[in-house]
């Protein structure tokens, strides 16, 4: 391992110890790792994190503009708290509260098997609000 990665593997355990760990749902091998380096590496204007959770991955971009959106209030809590210049909104993915063809470049970790278990077969309508939002152009990286 690099020593790059391996400091981001460091602050980013740093981040969950600070909101908690009950926060984090994976394991040390989890791709949520993989996306944090690489959305870490290139700066872009504005990102949207679908599911945020605490903010920990929101908090990793390199981006002008974070917003974070997630149906927890508690874990929107614990993200102000980590960085408090994000921009964090409690809505649901099957709802999105953006114009049309806006974001170019939007995360959803974790984000199908969440609504799918909350929410029945949602999980379809929150991905046709996602291409709603995203432009032509748009990155969108989905698990």
């Amino acid at each position: 391992m690099k020593k790059d990665e391996n400091d981001l593997s460091q602050k980013i355990l740093k981040m969950f110890k600070k909101v908690g760990m009950d926060h984090f749902f994976g394991d040390y091998f989890d791709g949520r790792f993989y996306v944090a380096d690489l959305i870490a590496k290139k700066h872009v204007q504005m990102i949207l994190d679908i599911g945020c959770g605490a903010g920990v991955l929101l908090n990793c971009a390199n981006a002008s503009i974070k917003i974070g959106i997630d149906t927890s209030f508690d874990s929107l809590k614990m993200a102000k708290i980590l960085n408090s210049k994000m921009e964090l909104i409690q809505a649901d993915a099957t709802n999105l509260p953006f114009r049309d063809d806006i974001f170019l470049d939007i995360i959803g970790m974790h984000l199908v098997p969440v609504v799918k278990t909350f929410q029945g077969d949602d999980w379809k309508k929150s991905i046709d609000e996602m291409k709603r939002i995203s432009s032509k152009k748009c990155k969108i990286i989905l698990t």
